[in-house]
This record gives structure tokens, C-alpha cells and sequence, in this order.
């Protein structure tokens, strides 16, 4: 009897010890290296409650609006830093880091599911929205969209969104530059339709939503290291007018629609 309660002492000890062997390579498994000398990357997150990870290890969850989190001591070599938030698109880029790197990451977040609302045909706010529609004109290089901060400028040209740097050329952000060599100019996007709306994503000078003739999108500037596009809508024909940082008011084939996202 006692031999068996002995043996049944090992084996849980047995079972004891396998357990935490699993949970500490477990563990680290999950934790990022880190480089004393390595560089540094800053994210911004627009929501709060969104999940900041690094090659898919999260890293600080936000506490409020347009929190930035700043990660250390990264190791050399290519990191995907992404962020995440329930019922919102999935935002990530990548960052070749060095010992000197000092970067900093915007994010931007749409819902996957944006609500909408039709308007009525006879109602007040659908000929207030058909009249503004009736009238809309998309930038263009001689009359050109800026940013609220003044640093970015927008325009549609022959399919295609360009985007232009107005800032202190000694600060031009990474988006307008390549291997090194930064330009004033560079194009967002090219489409095969028709590019019908533009214009500034909430407050961001660094994202932009644009409609052409299968929906409204949104879409970040930089086309380097993943170029994160996230779809509103799909609707054909479409247009759009900014309300508000949240909500677009949409023209499809006559149909006039508010997007909440």
C-alpha cells in the first residue's frame, strides 16, 4: 500500500514537473529577444483597447485614443509590428531595424463591418446630400485636397492618387522616401476605374479615402512594407462626402447612403 502511494507521489511529481517545463518554453516562446543596442520603433494606435504585437507577440494593449507605445531594444533584421482591435481590419507594417533605427508607425482602423443607413428619396437630409453630390468635384493638381495640419496635399490624376509633401523638406516623413532619397511627390494608388471621391482619413495626414467605380476605401500613403488598404464599402459607381471622422454620407447609382466606421 504504501509502495503504491509512492508511486502515485512520482508520478504526479513526474506530471508536476512536465507541466512546468511545457509552460516555460511555452513562455518563451512567446517573448520577444531583446538587443541592449538595438533600434526603436514607435506605434501609434487610434483606438483604445487595440493590441500592439511584434512578429506576432503582443506587446501593450492601449488605454485611450491615440495612445503611442514605443518598443526597444529591438534585435537587427525585418519586424512585422501590427495592431489589432475586435471588429476593426487588421493594420501591420514592416521595419527593417538596425542599431540607429528610431521610427515611428501610424496606424489607422476601420470597421470591417461599417454600419449603414439608407437615406429616404423624399426625405430632407437625401436632397440636402443630392445637392452637395450634384456639385462635387474631385482635387485635382491645380486645386489640390491639404491635410488639416497643412503637410500632405491630395489629387486625383488619370486613375491614379498622387500625394504631395508640403512640410519642412528636413523632416520629410519615410512615406515620400526611398532607399535614402526622399522626393516631394509620389503616388498613392493606381486604379483601373475611375477614381470618383477624395479625401483625408479622420485627422491623419498619413491616410486617405478614396471612391472609384466599385466602392470607397481607405488606404495609408506609404506603398512601402505592406501598404495597408482596407475596404468600406462595395457599391458600384460610388462617391463620398466627409461628415465627420467617423461617417461618410455615400452617392451610389442614385442611392445615397450614411457609413458609419
Amino acid at each position: 500500500m504504501k509502495e503504491n502511494v509512492k508511486m502515485v507521489i512520482v508520478v504526479l511529481l513526474i506530471l508536476i514537473g512536465l507541466a512546468v517545463i511545457v509552460f516555460v518554453r511555452s513562455s518563451n516562446q512567446r517573448t520577444r529577444h531583446q538587443n541592449p543596442n538595438g533600434g526603436e520603433v514607435s506605434i501609434t494606435a487610434e483606438l483604445a483597447g487595440s493590441q500592439i504585437a511584434v512578429d506576432g507577440i503582443i506587446e501593450h494593449t492601449t488605454r485611450q485614443n491615440n495612445e503611442t507605445h514605443i518598443i526597444s531594444k529591438l534585435d537587427n533584421g525585418l519586424h512585422q509590428f501590427s495592431v489589432n482591435h475586435f471588429d476593426y481590419y487588421p493594420w501591420a507594417k514592416d521595419v527593417l531595424v538596425k542599431p540607429e533605427t528610431k521610427a515611428s508607425l501610424i496606424s489607422f482602423s476601420t470597421l470591417q463591418n461599417p454600419k449603414r443607413t439608407n437615406l429616404q428619396s423624399n426625405g430632407d437630409e437625401y436632397k440636402k446630400y443630392r445637392a452637395q453630390f450634384d456639385t462635387l468635384t474631385i482635387p485635382n493638381e491645380q486645386d489640390k485636397l491639404v491635410s488639416k495640419d497643412g503637410t500632405v496635399a491630395i489629387w486625383a490624376q488619370n486613375n491614379a492618387v498622387f500625394a504631395e509633401w508640403l512640410g519642412d523638406s528636413n523632416k520629410t516623413p519615410e512615406a515620400f522616401c526611398t532607399d535614402g532619397v526622399c522626393s516631394s511627390r509620389i503616388t498613392v494608388v493606381s486604379s483601373v476605374y475611375n477614381i470618383r471621391s477624395l479625401g483625408f482619413l479622420n485627422s491623419y495626414s498619413q491616410a486617405i479615402l478614396f471612391a472609384d467605380d466599385q466602392g470607397v476605401y481607405a488606404i495609408e500613403i506609404d506603398r512601402k512594407n505592406i501598404q495597408n488598404f482596407q475596404p468600406l464599402v462595395r457599391t458600384p459607381i460610388a462617391q463620398f462626402i466627409i461628415d465627420s471622422e467617423r461617417k461618410i454620407f455615400v452617392e451610389s447609382r442614385g442611392e445615397i447612403f450614411e457609413l458609419t466606421f
